[in-house]
């Protein structure tokens, strides 16, 4: 495995935090995907596992598939907004707030359903689907800027260290890695400042003041979505049992591009130092597969129950990475910079993400529905893999390093989606709202989102529009320190920049449908 991920390790275990290193968020952003396929299932906030009749509704509880009482084909569109503020914190500066807004047109999916209804049977209609859902989108930005104490220099030369030495003790040169530590030495970041003895032992040019701070600037830009694909199976059996099941396919995709600057604040002389530019850019791909199998069960006319299961998923993921570092100091009166760029980064790994239980419940009359949907999800469940194309110990090693992690920072988390329509003629008026628990164990708040909806329903013929609102307060790590004290004083001078951030994320659903 790639020695940046195996570095990145020792930063994880020492850093304890309620704020997840950037795999154990990777293993959480594929483990947490939420349907978004139709209007009707947005406006309602996803309530509808004991309805079905919905491309997007069979998602949740496959029994959903014996509902559809005609052939039926529809597709969906969807806008979203994003604002996501975010703010340098400092113990003794008040730093601007920055706003960044993006808005987004995706595709939000499409299915179709056909059936017969079997002669000389109990079963009134038997019902085959092939589905694309969406059911994740990535693509908040954040961005940043305001003075701090600490710098990422920290962290380079906390990459420098021999695991085996003592104090600043270092690795040599040619063992630093090429994607952080050897790119600092390189552009002269960080470097030995006594080169006649063999001892190895790296500094930079901000260590010896002890006490400072740094202007920092940072942005980072994500994008990607994650799909599913699913091919289903089901019946309705005498008006009163309605079962199937789905073959999924996730299709997942993240990228992101992050700059992080420095420099020093306006009046302050850092001097060596003058200022460094350093970029990581990351690509995921990856897909898998997962079985869900579920049934709706009517007792009375008004009255339908459902249960679904969903197996874990295997999600094969490949990724490739770049990072380039530039240095800025001064020598001999003179500003010198360095530019340095690491390999091409790649590696191939594998995540299995929670299986999840749902049961449901909903009233259903002539005016419309009242809905709940109770989801159990164990975010301990998720591990990755990382010795799927590779037998070597020390990957097995940080394979169980990664995975204790996640059982250290994730819970399980009970989710409830409320839903009620109200049914006026041919018009549809709707209204939902998600309450989540947070999946960081050491987190109570609860996530909360609110939908509204509106359609249209005739005979061969439907339009759904769908609206979300979803408002989530967070914190956001730009680097990661392990919090070194590199001067034995008891005080820690790799100190961990903290960005408060609050999202505000708009989205607005249309489906077009079709019966036939």
């Amino acid at each position: 495995m790639q020695l940046k991920l195996i570095q990145l390790f020792i930063i994880i275990t020492t850093t304890i935090s309620t704020l997840c290193a950037q795999l154990t968020i990777d293993a959480l952003r594929i483990s947490s995907p939420t349907v978004n396929g139709t209007g009707r299932f947005m406006g309602v906030s996803g309530a509808m596992g004991a309805l079905g009749g919905d491309y997007s509704a069979i998602c949740v509880n496959p029994g959903g598939i014996g509902v559809f009482r005609k052939s039926d084909f529809a597709f969906s569109g969807i806008i979203t907004s994003s604002t996501q503020n975010a703010t340098l914190k400092d113990e003794s500066i008040q730093n601007s707030n920055f706003e960044t807004i993006k808005n987004k047109f995706n595709f939000g999916g499409a299915g179709f359903v056909i059936g017969g209804s079997p002669t000389a049977s109990n079963w009134e209609r038997v019902n085959f689907v092939l589905a694309f859902n969406q059911s994740a989108q990535f693509g908040v930005n954040t961005n940043f800027a305001g003075v701090s104490s600490g710098s990422i220099l920290d962290r380079f030369l906390e990459r420098s260290l021999d695991p085996n030495g003592v104090e600043l003790d270092g690795l040599q040169p040619d063992q630093l890695d090429g994607f952080e530590a050897g790119l600092a030495y390189e552009t002269g970041a960080i470097y030995d400042p006594i080169t006649t003895d063999s001892k190895t032992t790296y500094i930079h040019d901000l260590l010896p003041l002890k006490t400072y701070k740094t202007s920092k600037a940072h942005s980072l830009k994500e994008s990607g979505n994650m799909y599913n694909f699913n091919i289903g199976l089901g019946g309705n059996y005498k008006e009163k049992l309605f079962i199937g099941g789905n073959l999924n396919f996730p299709i997942y995709s993240h990228s992101s591009v992050k700059t992080h600057e420095e420099t020093a604040p306006s009046g302050t002389n850092l001097s060596p130092f003058s200022k460094l530019k350093y970029s990581e850019t990351t690509n995921q791909e990856g897909g898998g597969v997962n079985i869900a199998v579920g049934a709706i069960f009517k007792p009375a006319k008004t009255l339908r129950l459902g249960l679904a299961y969903q197996s874990p998923s295997y999600i094969s993921i490949t990724e490739s990475y770049l990072n380039t570092l530039t240095y800025s100091y001064v020598e001999n009166n003179a500003i010198k910079t360095n530019t340095a760029t690491s390999p091409d980064g790649l590696f191939e790994y594998a995540v299995i993400t929670p299986q999840f239980v749902t049961g449901s419940i909903a009233f259903v009359s002539k005016f419309g529905f009242l809905s709940a949907d109770v989801q159990f999800k164990d975010y301990n469940q998720s591990k990755f893999l990382l010795t799927v194309n590779s037998d070597s110990p020390a990957d097995a090693t940080y394979q169980n390093i990664l995975n204790a992690d996640i059982d250290k920072q994730f819970k399980p988390v009970w989710t409830t989606n409320l839903g009620a329509e109200a049914a006026l003629k041919k018009f549809r008026l709707r209204a939902g709202t998600k309450i989540s628990q947070s999946e960081f164990a050491n987190d109570d708040k609860l996530k909360i989102s609110y939908s509204a909806g509106a359609g249209y329903r005739g005979n061969k013929v439907y339009f759904d529009l769908g609206f979300s609102k979803r408002v989530e307060d967070g914190n956001y790590l730009p680097y990661l320190t392990g919090n070194s004290d590199f001067n034995n004083d008891g005080k820690i001078d790799a100190i961990q920049p903290l960005v408060s951030t609050k999202l505000n994320q708009y989205q607005l659903l249309m489906t077009l449908g079709f019966k036939f």
